[in-house]
């Protein structure tokens, strides 16, 4: 999908973006897939990664 896209061309913020902005955008079991897909894409990075942190803040609060 486009997300794959994106993480393959090195293009990770916008990759989170666009899940983020799915994240907002759903809910019941859609939202439920969208934070698990965030949440299995952090952890292929370092956790203290710049972009994880940040992309980990803006999840957190599309979520609440």
């Amino acid at each position: 999908d486009e997300v794959d896209r994106m993480l393959l061309e090195g293009r990770r913020r916008e990759a989170f973006d666009m899940l983020i902005d799915r994240l907002r955008g759903s809910v019941g079991e859609e939202k439920d897939a969208v934070r698990t897909r965030l949440l299995g894409l952090f952890s292929l990075y370092d956790a203290g990664d710049r972009e994880v942190i940040d992309a980990r803040t803006r999840m957190a609060s599309a979520l609440f």
